[in-house]
């Protein structure tokens, strides 16, 4: 029979729409060519555009990774907004295209997950024809807050920190575990792990685990399993425009343009980081001919780099030979090895980081992508000591003075208090400080009237330009049963219409600046514009764990940027009570966190110096460093006006008073 003759005859069974989808050959195509033909950016600056890979042209290397057969695990160690998350889900949509299978997607609690369900995978899911035709047919079920179901029953299922009971039962394909130093319980990212289990002896499982790394080194679990578990560690090499050279590009090689140099060293730190950002006068210096790279040339030389293997050893990266088919891979990014990234943008952080624990922190997290190291911290007494400015007698203030603070720490049986005046680039010097038997009374007598003379300019005084008066405290000894804020907020609302002094309480947490402008004593059912005559009070919230971190690096001849002085000692042993309580904390690791405790001994001034130090910072507006001229009171006017008279003149004093 011809082959014309047997193409009449009818075939034997005819098969249905389920059956050839099952038989269907497979599409083959790697993760990088699906991506950069149908992966539509669902969020940022190229939302509704097709991938491109030289917006990340490292991620191509991640892509083939996660399409090797023996690779089980990623790990994408990178900062914030360097595309990690998108490369990470492109490769989940393309397995989910190459063959449908259960997915899941971990974040850190379920509001976040809600919203990235909602804003960026439904979007992605939509936006690539192969995974919409799948979609289930009800769209109740297509598209929900936490799960994608398509119609042979898989889907993408959402998990978060404390959804193990509800995940229990439920078989995964490919994980990808997003930001979990961000989780608030680590053992849920081993729970997520867990969901490849049924499909690991099939070989056919995928985990992605992507964050960068937050806080210190035992807290941050990406950072210590991606050490631990990686067989191959590998860092992104750049290569010179004008040597050839890679280059593993170094953040020290960061540097001011050499024509500027000596004109941005002679301006204040701040003032220097924003004219650097503003002008874009940061270069990169290759190690080996000394080319300075612009943005541009930078961007040239990671268009041409690639990916070079090594190792983790006591956190410092060794190059050495890939080892052959590795099950456990780690890719590591820094924020300048990316083009989204200015290199001013990085030099402006690390100025900006400098004398600043804190900030120091944020760049070694966000910046180099590495969880930040910090040595438990004790001042020795000495180190203050050496901070003694012998030329400045107390209760004078030096001629660089821009403006003077205060800050009060109230106790049951009275207050202690410090004075310090700041120099306009940061510096400061201790002016004053004590004990006040007498409370906030007496402070509103004896202290904040005061004018201090300023050294080298005859006539001029500085008067407290600002007071932080600290509202936390316990119940006293008052037969009324007022607490110590109560006694506070009464005082500074009688105060604060005649006096620069504004309440401040530490906050319980971490904040993402070091102060907050915050409200106390919201009357319920008056409007806003009313709020502040019925007993209503502007303050404070203060990250005091910060400023205690700046304050003991800025105590210290060490210090490189806004160093704290002291003033001379008339009689030896003045300062002894001051040095003992400002050092009385130490700072230590507990359970991955940095605590700083006192231990029973007394650490008054160094709240004290806290609070002086907020009023001073540039999150408090008007920020002191922007004042136009000098809050300084020049010869003609040196006499402070007498208190002015008013209805509450009777109110002054304390209620509460001793």
């Amino acid at each position: 029979m011809n082959s014309a003759a047997l193409a009449l005859v009818p075939a034997p069974f005819a098969a249905t729409a389920a059956e050839r989808a099952v038989f269907r050959r497979r599409p083959r195509f790697s993760t990088y060519q699906w991506a950069r033909g149908t992966l539509r950016v669902a969020a940022g600056p190229y939302k509704g555009k097709l991938w491109r890979a030289d917006v990340a042209p490292y991620a191509r290397a991640i892509m083939d990774a996660f399409d090797a057969q023996h690779v089980r695990k990623l790990f994408i160690v990178a900062p914030s907004q360097t595309t990690k998350t998108t490369i990470a889900y492109a490769c989940l949509l393309a397995d989910l295209c190459r063959e449908m299978g259960p997915a899941g997607i971990g974040m850190p609690d379920e509001k976040a997950l809600k919203r990235k369900f909602g804003e960026t995978i439904a979007r992605y899911v939509q936006h690539v024809p192969a995974l919409r035709e799948q979609l289930h047919a009800d769209p109740r079920r297509a598209i929900q807050n936490a799960r994608i179901e398509f119609r042979g029953g898989d889907g993408i299922y959402g998990m978060w920190a404390g959804s193990e009971a509800q995940m229990s039962s439920v078989s995964m394909r490919v994980v990808v575990i997003d930001e979990e130093d961000a989780y608030q319980d680590p053992g849920s990212v081993q729970t997520m792990e867990e969901r490849v289990t049924a499909y690991e002896h099939m070989e056919t499982s995928k985990i992605l685990r992507v964050s960068k790394p937050r806080g210190l080194s035992e807290a941050s679990t990406i950072w210590r399993d991606a050490c631990r578990e990686a067989q191959v560690f590998y860092r992104y090499a750049a290569r010179c425009p004008a040597c050839g050279e890679l280059e593993i590009m170094d953040d020290a090689r960061i540097r001011v343009v050499a024509s500027e140099r000596e004109a941005m060293a002679a301006l204040p730190r701040e003032e220097r980081a924003q004219e650097i950002r503003r002008r874009g006068l940061a270069r990169y210096e290759c190690s080996h001919c000394g080319f300075g790279w612009t943005d541009e040339t930078r961007n040239l030389a990671l268009r041409r780099g690639r990916w070079l293997p090594g190792h983790v050893r006591d956190d410092a990266w060794q190059p050495c030979d890939a080892p052959q088919r590795p099950s456990v891979v780690a890719f590591h990014l820094r924020s300048w090895e990316t083009v989204l990234v200015s290199l001013s943008a990085v030099l402006h952080d690390w100025f900006l980081a400098q004398g600043d624990p804190r900030r120091l922190q944020n760049y070694d997290n966000n910046r180099r992508a590495v969880p930040c190291r910090v040595v438990t911290r004790e001042t020795p007494a000495s180190a203050v000591m050496a901070m003694v400015d012998e030329t400045l007698p107390r209760g004078t203030c030096p001629a660089e003075t821009w403006a003077v603070t205060c800050g009060v720490d109230v106790q049951m049986l009275g207050c202690w208090y410090v004075v310090r005046a700041w120099a306009r680039d940061g510096r400061s010097w201790l002016v004053d400080w004590g004990f006040l038997p007498g409370g906030l009374s007496e402070a509103e007598e004896v202290l904040l009237p005061k004018l201090y003379p300023v050294q080298g300019r005859e006539g001029v005084l500085a008067p407290i330009w600002r007071t932080a008066v600290d509202t936390g405290g316990g119940r006293d000894g008052n037969p009324h049963g007022w607490s110590k804020t109560e006694e506070t907020y009464a005082w500074l609302q009688q105060a604060m219409p005649q006096w620069p002094v504004f309440g401040v309480k530490g906050a319980r947490r971490e904040m993402p600046v070091a102060v907050r402008a915050t409200t106390w004593g919201n009357q319920p059912g008056q409007p806003q514009r009313f709020q502040l005559f019925a007993g209503r009070i502007v303050g404070y919230l203060l990250d005091t764990a910060a400023f205690k971190d700046r304050i003991h690096a800025r105590l210290s001849p060490s210090a490189t940027a806004s160093a704290m002085h002291l003033h001379a000692e008339a009689e030896r042993g003045e300062l002894a009570e001051y040095v003992k309580q400002v050092t009385a904390e130490r700072k230590r690791v507990d359970k991955g966190r940095e605590v700083w405790e006192a231990g029973g001994r007394a650490n008054h001034l160094l709240d004290c110096e806290v609070y002086a130090a907020a009023a001073a910072d540039p999150m408090w507006t008007p920020a002191m460093r922007l004042l136009p001229e000098a809050a300084l009171v020049l010869p003609p006017d040196a006499v402070r006006h007498a208190k002015r008279q008013s209805r509450l003149a009777g109110l002054r004093r304390s209620p509460f008073g001793n």
